[in-house]
């Protein structure tokens, strides 16, 4: 293995390092509901910028590190990072080269079948989050969808930057 390949995978497990510590970042409660989907939107933009770096495994294994992280069911998370990562790596040869509000449409998309599912989860397990709202599913992916040009933006430059391809 090259040292250009070490210093790539270096940066994408870092940057989805990073995307887990902004998952848990303590932030006032008022806030908590608006906090965008640092993981998916990290796994996204991945997928969508180096398809043949990201793999379902690592999608799957940030999924379990963060339903340990953020005590939701074992496995909730896993599966729908890695069913999103699936849906990005799939589609990304259409998505990439789209105008970036037409990718903010498509990520809202693919984030609102993210949330559906979390919610179907909770519907098959039975399990529920306290005072569970509506708005604590919407505004995620409102805000989301609302960063992604700028985190694409500082995602890119860093791969450039990194020379990772």
């Amino acid at each position: 293995m090259s040292g250009h390949q070490l210093t790539g995978d270096w940066v994408i497990w870092t940057s989805l390092l990073v995307a887990l510590l902004l998952s848990i970042t303590p932030i006032p409660h008022s806030l908590m509901s608006i906090r965008p989907l640092w993981v998916a939107l990290f796994f996204i933009y991945w997928s969508l910028a180096l398809p043949h770096r990201v793999s379902l495994l690592a999608a799957w294994f940030f999924g379990i590190l963060l339903d340990v992280m953020v005590n939701s069911l074992l496995g909730q998370n896993a599966l729908v990072l890695v069913i999103i990562t699936y849906i990005s790596l799939l589609f990304s040869h259409k998505i990439r080269p789209q105008p970036i509000l037409t990718q903010m449409m498509i990520i809202g998309v693919i984030l609102i079948f993210a949330q559906l599912l979390q919610l179907w989860i909770y519907t098959l397990t039975g399990i529920y989050p306290s005072k569970l709202s509506i708005w604590d599913y919407v505004t995620p992916i409102i805000t989301s969808t609302l960063i992604w040009p700028w985190l694409a933006a500082a995602l890119r430059a860093l791969r450039i930057r990194m020379k990772v391809n």
